[in-house]
């Protein structure tokens, strides 16, 4: 059963503000904070050493095992499933500033329908080992001392990363439909709560609604009111499964007008009522 409260949100630097990157084990956490459900205001990476577990992540599990690299970006609901003292799990916290945008756009496993791991092979894996054992040494002796350095090496684990990533290379005439497909999900994260058509989304980024449309099917198959209405059913879910919320509350936050309203279309959208949804969650 999950607990009726709603998943918190760390936030990285609560009790310093300028703090823009933590590096540590994640058996060195306050017990409260392992296997806790939660999501983030930041990035994370993180590096399984030793062990095998299950992660946890918008109503998937996936099962992982020494080697393996993940990837959380922010508002992504996960937990780890089962006892964590045998994982050697070493974990880096960032925020958006530590670098360009350009850089986190460019990067394909934190868009909001990327597989959220990599299990590296055997001649991949003492690299990627070095490099994060090697972060986590110069945090635990440094700290954030020198900023630039750490931020060097996050560039580098998340350069390895998308080399390594199971994506198709896109060419040089379908980049710039990338960046705008790109660019488009990271307006519909920050306003899925708020704008639930495309006109405002082509608006934002200067391009019709139907040159928007057209790139969107072009990359990803399909049209972006759906993606908008895969969005606002995943946070539909996420309240539903998570929290106490009555459907009147639920529906207040993802901007329906009523119950009534969001009821009839989550039905149509997850092919059951809330409460059903609600139900057949807290009884599996």
């Amino acid at each position: 059963m999950p607990s009726p409260k709603e998943p918190p949100f760390l936030h990285l630097g609560v009790n310093r503000p300028d703090e823009q990157i933590y590096i540590g084990r994640a058996r060195n956490l306050p017990p409260h904070f392992r296997g806790q459900l939660h999501r983030h205001t930041h990035y994370e990476l993180m590096w399984l050493a030793h062990g095998a577990s299950v992660f946890f992540s918008d109503f998937v599990d996936y099962p992982l095992t020494m080697g393996s690299m993940i990837f959380i970006r922010p508002g992504q609901l996960h937990t780890w499933r089962g006892e964590m003292s045998e994982l050697d799990l070493i974990v880096i916290s960032f925020k958006p500033e530590l670098l360009s945008p350009n850089e986190i756009y460019s990067l394909p496993y934190f868009a909001p329908t990327a597989i959220p791991f990599i299990t590296a092979d055997e001649s991949n894996r003492p690299l990627l080992d070095h490099l994060f054992t090697t972060l986590h040494q110069h945090y635990e002796t440094f700290g954030e001392n020198n900023r630039e350095l750490l931020a060097s090496y996050v560039r580098v684990l998340l350069t390895e990363a998308k080399r390594l990533y199971p994506a198709a290379s896109p060419s040089a005439e379908v980049s710039s439909a990338m960046q705008l497909t790109k660019a488009f999900y990271l307006a519909v994260e920050q306003n899925y709560l708020t704008d639930h058509t495309t006109q405002p989304y082509a608006n934002r980024l200067s391009v019709t609604a139907n040159h928007l449309t057209r790139v969107i099917r072009q990359t990803l198959g399909m049209t972006p009111g759906k993606i908008l209405r895969d969005r606002l059913t995943l946070e539909a879910k996420r309240l539903l499964a998570h929290t106490d919320l009555t459907v009147g509350e639920t529906a207040q936050k993802l901007g329906f007008l009523s119950a009534a309203q969001f009821s009839n279309w989550f039905k149509r959208e997850a092919g059951v009522s809330p409460e059903q949804f609600r139900r057949d969650f807290r009884e599996a």
